[in-house]
């Protein structure tokens, strides 16, 4: 994640998708998170921060960059699939969104 554009320590949590960007999650009246919820989603959801996950919940460093990975465990079968990740920038004092970032394609083989 590099948001440059948002004070450094803000929040910074990822989720993914595999139903599709549009028309999104309306977050706020002003905030629509560019991905379609589904099982994926809470699954991404459920394991913020463990062994697949690591670090998908984070703090801005003053780059304003967040050093999330993606670890798909070897030999776990899936399916070829495309799907999507976004993240939303969370203020930690006022605890709102600042906004969200673009979704970023990511294909299964």
């Amino acid at each position: 994640v590099i948001a440059r554009c948002v004070s450094p320590q803000s929040l910074y949590f990822i989720t993914w998708s595999f139903s599709g960007t549009s028309p999104g999650t309306q977050l706020t009246p002003t905030i629509n998170v560019p991905l379609n919820q589904d099982a994926w989603t809470l699954l991404c959801h459920a394991g913020t921060n463990g062994s697949i996950f690591d670090r998908f919940l984070g703090t801005l460093g003053e780059e304003g960059v967040g050093r999330a990975s993606f670890h798909w465990p070897a030999g776990l079968p899936l399916h070829p699939m495309q799907g999507h990740f976004a993240a939303l920038i969370v203020d930690p004092v006022q605890s709102v969104f600042l906004g969200v970032t673009n979704p970023i394609g990511i294909e299964f083989r």
